[in-house]
């Protein structure tokens, strides 16, 4: 492939990330996305085949791009406390939701596909969701101790992941909000500090619970 070549393949990437994250498999035309980048219908024929073929290459490039900038191990490596792997799971979480550039893509895709599945859903949620959600599996059954059991874990594990993604699908709610509102605008490491607080808060409950129960 010539570099005039990969050059076109990149633009044609890029605005299609834009463009489907925005609106949505269904609304989004290769016509608008060709426009954007300034390239031909017969390029996306030619580079990934139809609509589709395209939507795939770029939910993986938009994902990988996402966890290359923000690693679940970001700030915290295998040998860390739970705590800590927990609090820097959830950085990544929100770092790639709150992104405004490419590596933010993918978490808008992911809004998309809960609201408008598409025929990739599964293959999402094989290939770049579970690997991430056995992360925090593994962190949730530590924290959970000896007694926990896997609806248990699974609660928690959903808790923990429904507020990540709140953040992004309240954005355009919080955008309305006065500025003075604390919620208008709080920081990144606010929004760790409070989610990881409040779920090892509630995820400590649990496990308090587990052990009265079976004491």
């Amino acid at each position: 492939m010539s570099r005039e070549d990969r050059t076109t393949r990149h633009r044609i990437l890029e605005s299609a990330g834009k463009v489907f994250s925005e609106r949505g498999y269904r609304d989004a035309t290769i016509a608008e996305i060709c426009r954007a980048a300034d390239a031909n219908i017969a390029a996306v024929n030619y580079h990934f085949g139809d609509k589709a073929a395209l939507y795939d290459e770029v939910w993986r490039d938009a994902f990988q791009t996402a966890v290359t900038a923000f690693p679940a191990d970001m700030t915290a490596d295998a040998s860390a406390s739970a705590p800590d792997r927990l609090e820097s799971l959830i950085r990544a979480l929100l770092s790639r939701t709150l992104s405004p550039g490419a590596e933010g893509v993918f978490a808008r895709l992911q809004v998309r596909e809960m609201a408008e599945p598409t025929p990739a859903l599964g293959a999402i949620v094989r290939e770049a969701l579970m690997p991430q959600r056995q992360i925090l599996l593994d962190i949730v059954a530590e924290l959970l101790g000896p007694k926990a059991d896997a609806e248990s874990i699974e609660l928690c594990v959903y808790s923990v992941i429904s507020q990540s993604l709140f953040v992004h699908m309240s954005e355009a709610f919080r955008r309305q909000l006065p500025e003075e509102s604390i919620l208008f605008g709080p920081s990144l490491e606010t929004m760790v500090h409070h989610l990881t607080t409040f779920s090892l808060a509630g995820i400590t409950a649990c496990r308090r619970r587990l052990e009265d129960t079976h004491a």
